[in-house]
């Protein structure tokens, strides 16, 4: 995504672009199993002062929406819908670039103001542990508000557990990772203290986004990239409504800017300028802009009786650039005509492993909804050939995702060749 904010407003290092809501936790992954909302919005008077945003989402097949905490109003979105969850999402563009303008409220506190009728789905559990019992009431000491206990759980997990992204496999992920690994990636952090809180009988949910990301200061915007995604806690405070707590200590590095990341940033810069001003913009708002140029190019050119030969040299560009541009925007047309159809699937965020699932499909085995690449691996070890090389490419996938790693051309070999051999396999 890029994020234009309205007048240049600075939005603060700890902000999530929230996305999907969890509600149901099996022992191993979160789904979410209520589809209408029922929530009633707590009618309040907000004070705080408020920013405008224009998101632009590139297509990454879901049609959820990322939207702020503290939410005004959306525009830009032709029709979208909210579940119960606080999921805001769209059928339309799933697989196309989109652009909408939120406008949320400068609050501090990461807030959802909605007063649930029955919020006792979010104390489901798959079965009681008095060991995590146990551990909760010790950290909540003598606390009774809820607020303040849930922000404890999540300062002690912040100052007691170690992110990291080699996990051993385990078939009790949550009871391991508290009392025997302590140390995880953002998905184990938030599932823990979401299963800590509900055994203290304090709703909460688990819930998917987006961390801030990085400012680009050569286009003035935020972008935010595959690295950012994250997973955090939302816990229902009565008369408040869902505040967002992330316990996951931070691992962000600070960003030095370096000739590399000044030319990045500068190559952005131009694709998202092409993107906003061609690509996005309707025929109407493209003929504003080629008569916006041909209009200077006149002017121009009054002023330099001796130089109208470069008109025809000026202009052939320009003409042939909308010739270009109509055919490309006609494809892409007729390309979300034949997808309108498609059925949304599992899309990994990392290409290689996409390929691998989708191979591993083809051979009998396919990952669910609920599992972690960590855990389809360990489901299938037993059946699957090549079993290592899976293994091999599920690390490979958990440091491309989450640690930012770049793929070397000695990995690209590797990835391909193992690849090729598994779908070659009988």
């Amino acid at each position: 995504m890029r994020i234009l904010t309205v007048g240049s407003a600075e939005i603060p290092a700890d902000h999530l672009w929230r996305g999907k809501g969890y509600n149901h936790f099996d022992g191993k992954g979160w789904s979410s199993t209520i589809v209408t909302s029922k929530s009633i919005e707590i009618k309040k008077r907000y004070k705080e002062k408020r920013t405008i945003t224009t998101i632009n989402l590139e297509p990454i097949g879901t049609d959820v929406l990322f939207v702020p905490y503290n939410l005004e109003w959306i525009r830009g979105i032709r029709a979208f819908k909210e579940d119960a969850n606080g999921t805001l999402s769209s059928p339309f563009g799933a697989y196309t670039k989109r652009t909408y303008t939120v406008e949320f409220r400068n609050n501090p506190q990461k807030l959802i103001p909605y007063e649930e009728s029955d919020t006792k789905i979010y104390l489901q559990l798959p079965e009681f542990n008095q060991d995590i019992l146990k551990l909760a009431k010790e950290i909540a000491g003598n606390l009774k508000d809820n607020e303040l206990i849930s922000r404890k759980i999540e300062e002690w997990f912040k100052k007691e557990f170690k992110y990291s992204l080699t996990i051993p496999s385990s078939q009790n992920p949550i009871e391991d990772f508290l009392f025997k690994f302590r140390e995880g990636h953002c998905e184990y952090f938030a599932s823990s203290m979401a299963v800590m809180l509900r055994h203290l009988g304090i709703p909460a949910r688990v819930v998917n986004g987006f961390k801030r990301g990085d400012f680009n200061p050569t286009g003035g915007y935020y972008v935010v990239r595959e690295k950012d995604a994250h997973s955090w806690v939302e816990v229902y405070i009565k008369g408040k409504g869902w505040i967002a707590y992330d316990p996951t200590p931070s691992i962000t590095a600070s960003y030095k800017r370096n000739l590399f990341t000044k030319l990045r940033d500068a190559w952005d810069a131009v694709q998202f300028w092409w993107d906003r001003n061609f690509v996005t913009y309707s025929p109407q708002k493209q003929i504003t802009v080629y008569f916006g140029l041909y209009e200077n190019l006149r002017e121009f050119l009054k002023k330099a009786e001796r130089m109208k030969y470069f008109l025809f040299l000026l202009l052939f560009p320009l003409f042939f650039a909308i010739y270009i541009l109509t055919k490309r925007k006609k494809r892409m047309e007729a390309e979300a005509e034949e997808e309108k159809d498609y059925k949304p699937r599992r899309i990994s965020p990392v290409v290689f492993y996409n390929r691998f699932l989708k191979i591993a499909k083809s051979k009998g085995f396919s990952i669910y909804e609920h599992e972690t690449p960590l855990e389809f691996v360990e489901r299938i070890k037993k059946s699957f050939f090549e079993i290592d090389d899976v293994y091999y490419l599920t690390d490979l996938y958990y440091k491309v995702r989450y640690g930012g790693l770049k793929l070397k051309k000695d990995d690209i070999i590797r990835i391909d060749d193992i690849l090729r051999k598994l779908k070659e396999k009988k």
